[in-house]
């Protein structure tokens, strides 16, 4: 049974939001999330639909990373302002193959200067 699971993703490559990037933002599939700025930190903070919270924040991670190369747009983190919730999110994460498959990925593209996107996106970091 689906159920929302709340939760925030810390943004990387930019500090000012502009029309473009909340464009692409929505485009990607992040129309449940609100986008702002703290600090000048950007951030996404989701109401997901979900099987799972490891569903959620895959899926969350996988539109973010498929937005447009060459906006430069990356997830740096992910929180939580419940600590609770928090706790819970990050053993789904220690405990989630998928998503550290998806992170160490990540990071390794990250080091090469790559970003992977589209399709592609999904086969690397799913099998699907």
């Amino acid at each position: 049974m689906k159920q929302y699971f709340s939760f925030t993703l810390l943004l990387s490559g930019f500090s000012e939001i502009t029309t473009e990037i909340a464009n692409a933002v929505y485009e990607a599939g992040c129309d449940d999330a609100l986008l702002g700025t703290r600090s000048g930190k950007p951030y996404l903070a989701f109401d997901r639909e979900a099987e799972s919270l490891e569903d959620a924040v895959a899926s969350a991670i996988e539109n973010v990373e498929g937005i447009n190369k060459e906006l430069n747009i990356e997830v740096a983190n992910i929180v939580n302002d419940d600590l609770e919730e928090d706790r819970q999110i990050w053993e789904v994460i220690r405990q989630s193959k998928k998503i550290q498959r998806l992170l160490a990925l990540r990071q390794k593209q990250i080091n090469e200067g790559e970003k992977p996107k589209g399709e592609n996106w999904r086969k690397i970091y799913f099998g699907k």
